[in-house]
């Protein structure tokens, strides 16, 4: 017969997937998250592991009628369980296998594995309820651990304008008639979009011929959130814009009149394409790093702020909602100082 711990777990899986309409593979995953938590319990409690009468162990950890309210104890569980994940427990798979400890990012992700299953054990009454677990708790969201924001990637000056000018470089284009030529032609156009206006792929992809006002260089941007803003053309790429209009926009087909940027079967570009081809043209160029179209919009904002730009003003272009999501770049921009300064001070390095 099966335990009460196989019953939990058995219990559990249905819920996810009858109650809650769940995918097999999103079931298998969100049961595997809490076997840390299972194994531990066992620690703590010296029992077996798994511990056969979970629903009794976790009423033991968290007992109602004391002087510390289920809200605290819960706290104290959550806060040594992430300490354990972070120092003890062994890491089976990845890179960092065989080590103790999981990454920031792998714990939160057990974390929350773990606040969906209490869920479930608070409604199946294998545990006192508390506010702790409901969505948007502030009090569980600060007991995360908080990883630090890689920097972004980005390109040079130089690099920049050597990847946006390359598909029209003495180098690759011979043939001025055929196909393969017009697409170059959109694809510097698309580069030098990418990086003059600071787009994301969504952007870029969505953009309607009427979008642009020729004249004053403007760009009508939909971002998220359907937010409009507008950007600006410098005139090279307002020229490689205008010279694809003219010579290669309609040798790609018809299918769709509105799309600024078309595929060879004349419909609207999709984002796989965009970031193909970016892809493509940096190996082409010998660029090492990963480079794929946020980098040229990193590269935009940092640019910008290196040249002594306002960071609101970066921010609009941008289409930040808050001007906290681009102060990432001024460290990227201090960062860039830095490495500078220590190439090149005769005494940095004393």
């Amino acid at each position: 017969m099966a335990n009460s711990y196989e019953k939990l777990i058995e219990g559990y899986e249905r819920y996810l997937a009858l109650e809650q309409g769940i995918s097999r593979q999103t079931v298998h995953n969100y049961v595997n998250g809490i076997l840390p938590f299972f194994k531990y319990i066992a620690s703590i409690t010296r029992t077996t592991s798994p511990p056969s009468n979970l629903d009794v162990t976790l009423k033991s950890l968290v007992q109602l009628g004391t002087s510390t309210t289920p809200q605290n104890q819960y706290r104290t569980l959550v806060r040594d369980y992430i300490a354990w994940l972070s120092t003890k427990k062994e890491v089976v798979s990845g890179k960092n296998k065989g080590h103790l400890g999981y990454t920031n990012n792998t714990t939160t992700t057990l974390i929350q594995y773990l606040r969906y299953f209490m869920l479930y054990a608070i409604k199946m009454d294998f545990a006192p309820d508390a506010p702790i677990w409901q969505k948007g708790s502030t009090t569980f969201q600060k007991l995360l651990p908080k990883s630090p924001k890689p920097l972004p990637e980005i390109l040079s000056r130089e690099q920049a304008v050597a990847l946006i000018t390359f598909p029209l470089s003495s180098s690759v284009s011979n043939l001025k008639s055929n196909i393969s030529h017009k697409l170059r032609i959109r694809d510097q156009s698309i580069l030098q979009t990418l990086y003059s206006c600071g787009l994301r792929i969504s952007e870029i992809c969505s953009l309607d011929q009427s979008d642009i006002d020729m004249n004053s260089r403007e760009v009508l941007v939909t971002g998220k959130g359907n937010k409009q803003r507008i950007v600006f053309l410098n005139q090279q790429s307002l020229d490689t814009l205008k010279f694809y209009l003219k010579e290669s926009r309609p040798h790609l087909g018809l299918n769709s009149r509105k799309a600024l940027y078309l595929n060879s079967r004349g419909e609207r570009l999709g984002h796989r394409t965009v970031q193909l081809l970016v892809k493509k043209y940096a190996k082409m160029l010998g660029l090492t790093q990963k480079i794929h179209t946020h980098t040229l919009r990193h590269s935009f904002a940092t640019h910008l702020l290196n040249g002594g730009a306002n960071l609101r003003v970066v921010q609009e272009l941008l289409g930040h909602a808050s001007p906290v999501t681009t102060q990432i770049y001024t460290h990227v921009s201090n960062e860039v100082l830095r490495k500078e300064y220590l190439a090149y001070h005769p005494r940095a390095k004393v």
